[in-house]
């Protein structure tokens, strides 16, 4: 699907729901970062450095977090 073809059903989705689903994106990615943040405490021997690259590397989403989010919508955001 491009987005110039689902432009329309873009246009369609309420304005309410597309900022649940913002929120919940946006929730995900801080719980992630917190969670990878906390497991690097007490990696006390690597530099601080290279624990922040750690904790940005790991909190990546995946194809795999993707399909999973992307089963939950309802049918009426695209096709299956």
């Amino acid at each position: 699907m491009k987005v110039s073809e689902s432009s329309e059903k873009l246009r369609a989705i309420d304005a309410g729901d597309f900022f649940a689903i913002a929120t919940l994106a946006i929730g995900l990615h801080v719980a992630l970062l917190l969670g990878n943040a906390g497991a690097m405490v007490p990696v006390r021997s690597v530099l601080v450095p290279e624990r922040k690259a750690v904790v940005l590397c790991a909190s990546q989403k995946t194809l795999g977090v993707a399909v999973a989010v992307i089963e939950l919508l309802p049918e009426s955001y695209g096709d299956h």
